[in-house]
């Protein structure tokens, strides 16, 4: 704007120019690992560097705030700090990166820009696009879904020798996501993102085995939200019962997956 003072006896009449500071638009982002979905509830806090000391000089909340951040020349870091999965169909990690940049004549020095590509840490990633004539610059932040593995056993009843050949199925409502069979299969893990899932034994090859077992006759169901296993123990599957058969559960630890074993 332009300041107006008045001519005095000894002064001239003056204009005074004041200019504002240059800023630039930054476009900001936040979707899923494939960048087709919008993550919610997403909290990314822009730091910038003024005289030696670090000082937060913007927030942005994915779904809630305006994709727009404006920032003046200087050095800048930002971070994703949380994400609300409660806001989500699914729950997701948030990306574990810093980045760096600084912003030149009011725009993104991409020269400068540090953090970006993959997350190894989260299994996420941020892209950075430089901006043109009709666009800002832009970061995008996708985040990886938030999953937990869980393993199979199959034994006799005893839990000490194992029975070959036992077919067990993992199932959402959509069908049957993995089929497991003892002592064939490469892996005795699977991963799970949020959901309800059923655990059946479907077959036994009892050719394979010294003795004929029988299959667990009740179907096993569990949840996992925000990576986290939760199951029902008093269902029937999970009681103890040595003339049908009865599955084991054992809980997730730092250090080993939730355990599922057919007895």
């Amino acid at each position: 704007y332009v300041t107006y003072t008045k001519a005095t006896d000894t002064t001239p009449a003056k204009f005074q120019f004041n200019d504002a500071e240059k800023k630039t638009g930054i476009d900001l982002s936040k979707t899923d690992i494939a960048g087709t979905t919008e993550v919610k509830g997403a909290k990314i806090e822009i730091y910038k560097v003024v005289a030696g000391n670090t000082i937060k000089v913007a927030e942005w909340i994915s779904g809630e705030s305006d994709e727009v951040i404006s920032l003046s020349d200087g050095e800048y870091t930002m971070k994703e700090t949380a994400v609300d999965n409660t806001k989500n169909d699914k729950s997701y990690k948030i990306v574990e990166s810093t980045i760096k940049f600084t912003v030149k004549n009011g725009k993104v020095d991409k020269d400068s820009v540090e953090g970006t590509g993959d997350d190894a840490a989260s299994g996420g990633k941020v892209t950075f696009t430089a901006g043109d004539d009709k666009n800002n610059d832009k970061f995008q932040f996708n985040d990886a879904e938030k999953t937990t593995d869980i393993e199979l056993a199959k034994t006799d009843i005893a839990g000490t020798t194992e029975v070959k050949g036992a077919k067990i199925t993992i199932s959402d409502s959509t069908g049957v996501l993995y089929t497991w069979v003892s002592d064939e299969s490469t892996t005795n893990k699977f991963t799970l993102g949020d959901g309800t899932y059923t655990l059946e034994e479907t077959e036994v090859d009892n050719d394979k085995n010294d003795k004929s077992y029988k299959i667990v006759p009740s179907k096993i169901t569990f949840t996992v939200s925000d990576g986290t296993v939760t199951v029902d123990e008093t269902q029937t599957g999970l009681v103890v019962d040595e003339d049908n058969g009865y599955v084991t559960y054992t809980k997730a630890t730092d250090t080993t997956p939730a355990k599922f074993q057919f007895n």
